[in-house]
């Protein structure tokens, strides 16, 4: 028994060792901390000192260790949270994850352009609507992926909440997350001929170095009774209704503090967010 019990410490030892490898390949992946949750416990579990109470009663051996397997379970299933939504939304396109699975995508390519190191793509998708996802070539690294509402007059389910491009409202935001959020200083709002749209941002409880940014519209033509000078001072009162979600991002926190600034402005109220 003490053989067969050695034998299989040494095997387990030998998974650890493949699973550290396969955690220092991916790196910057959501669920790389649930994964080394799996294997601290593995450690612990096959370096259980077989010799120091073999009186113990086996029940209890396997008792332990049905908690600790519990304790991984709802580890890895919180931190996937807002990973499964955001999956769902972007074709299974990461941010942290590498670009190979946008190349697979079945749409329609309209661009592919680049800086440097950073190199952006586009795609319309059947539904008009425009996916685009912005990367860092040498370290294969997704850092930004954004879909634009393409017009189309159904609206289109984004896959988070209920929401709906062209449907769903910024005061549905609000309600739903419980607030503003919080808005980069350089990029809250921009006004144009045609009307007003706003940007607002949310930290994910479950995914902290990744935020989510909704767009929002405010159409003068659909709203001629508003006054536009009085709707640039007035975005976050009376007039959220009015602003329909038109895109949804998600990105590297870092990322977007490159290139829209590190300065933040934040609803008091706002807090960490999780996705459904």
């Amino acid at each position: 028994m003490k053989s067969l019990l050695l034998k299989i410490i040494k095997f387990g030892r030998y998974i650890i060792l493949k699973l550290r490898n396969i955690i220092e390949f991916i790196g910057d992946h959501p669920f790389s901390t649930g994964l080394m949750a799996v294997s601290g416990i593995l450690i612990s579990i096959i370096g259980f000192n077989v010799d120091r109470n073999e009186n113990e009663s086996t029940s209890y051996v396997i008792e332990s260790m049905s908690k600790k397997i519990d304790a991984i379970d709802s580890k890895i299933s919180t931190d996937g949270k807002d990973w499964q939504v955001m999956k769902k939304t972007f074709f299974d396109i990461q941010v942290g994850g590498p670009i190979e699975r946008a190349y697979d995508l079945d749409f329609e390519r309209t661009l592919r352009t680049g800086y440097g190191d950073i190199k952006h793509i586009e795609w319309r998708l059947k539904n008009n609507d425009l996916l685009k996802v912005s990367y860092n070539s040498p370290q294969n690294r997704v850092l930004k992926i954004n879909i634009e509402w393409g017009g189309d007059n159904n609206g289109r389910e984004i896959g988070i909440a209920d929401f709906k491009f062209g449907k769903t409202t910024l005061k549905d935001i609000r309600t739903t997350f419980g607030s503003n959020g919080f808005a980069y200083a350089t990029n809250m709002m921009y006004a144009d001929d045609d009307g007003l749209t706003t940007f607002n941002a949310f930290e994910l409880k479950y995914t902290p170095s990744i935020i989510i940014v909704f767009k929002t519209h405010l159409n003068y033509s659909d709203n001629p009774d508003i006054n536009p000078e009085a709707a640039q001072n007035n975005t976050l009162g009376e007039l959220g209704p009015h602003f329909r979600l038109v895109g949804v991002t998600i990105a590297d926190e870092q990322y977007l503090d490159e290139i829209w600034g590190k300065g933040k402005l934040y609803d008091p109220n706002s807090n960490l967010i999780v996705l459904r």
